[in-house]
């Protein structure tokens, strides 16, 4: 009940509310992004985060409330024992972002991503006159209000059995500018009787290897954080290993950033 207090007077009942509202706003950033709250309520609960209960009270204030959802609730007019045609004929529709949710009588409400088998399976088969609510919206923002009531038409359809109609609009639009691919990062040559083996630059972890025959180790280390400071970048600090290796008459030093530590050992 709105203006129902009872539950913040306990300790218990207010580090329960607490949880649910700081999960609650977690989500934003990821149905922003693109992801269906389905998906992310569904792995929740698995994880133990969240239960089925929260789960309707969050839709409302994400879905409704916050992205402003269009919805319709409907009985269905057949037994859906597979997903698979509902799969298929959603498909191509992606510009919708699309979120079932089914009022199972007993158990309560199951959230389903329709476009993923994984998300249908709990539920089936769904029997006929279940109640069946859906939520679309536009991730793109370009459809109005009156084709997103007629995506809930026809999702409503699909779930009933019939075909989908064609729809070009439901269509993802790609972008006309075209991104320039990334130019690749110049290999650093090595200095002249050294044999420094091949350099990979570019995405850390950046990794080299030195093979001399003819070095103290004090001038090994020299060299070694010689190379790792030219290939280090400006504006970054790095951290090197050195790992000496030694196998019989061959010496050999790796040394690569702290980011990722491989401990492969070249023969």
């Amino acid at each position: 009940m709105v203006g129902n207090f009872d539950l913040f007077s306990r300790k218990a009942g207010f580090n329960t509310a607490l949880r649910h509202f700081k999960f609650t706003t977690a989500l934003v950033k990821s149905i922003s992004g693109g992801a269906n709250i389905a998906d992310l309520l569904n792995n929740a609960e698995q994880e133990g985060s969240i239960t089925r209960q929260q789960m309707p009270p969050i839709i409302s204030a994400l879905l409704v409330d916050k992205f402003e959802y269009h919805f319709a609730s409907r009985n269905i007019t057949r037994m859906i024992e597979s997903a698979e045609d509902i799969i298929a004929a959603l498909a191509e529709w992606t510009d919708l972002q699309i979120t079932v949710v089914y009022h199972h009588p007993e158990v309560g409400a199951f959230i389903i991503n329709p476009r993923e088998k994984n998300s249908w399976d709990p539920v089936l088969p769904i029997l006929k006159d279940e109640l069946i609510t859906v939520y679309i919206q536009s991730l793109s923002g370009s459809l109005s209000d009156k084709q997103l009531n007629q995506a809930l038409q026809d999702v409503h359809g699909v779930l009933a059995g019939f075909d989908a109609p064609e729809r070009p609009e439901y269509r993802a639009k790609a972008s006309a500018a075209k991104r320039a691919a990334p130019k690749p990062a110049a290999t650093q040559p090595a200095p002249p009787g050294e044999n420094h083996g091949t350099v990979h630059t570019g995405s850390p972890p950046v990794i080299r290897w030195w093979s001399p025959m003819n070095y103290s180790i004090t001038e090994m280390l020299r060299r070694g954080n010689e190379l790792s400071q030219a290939t280090a970048p400006p504006t970054r600090s790095w951290m090197f290993l050195f790992i000496m290796i030694m196998n019989g008459s061959r010496t050999s030093i790796r040394y690569l950033n702290g980011e990722k530590l491989s401990m492969a050992l070249r023969s």
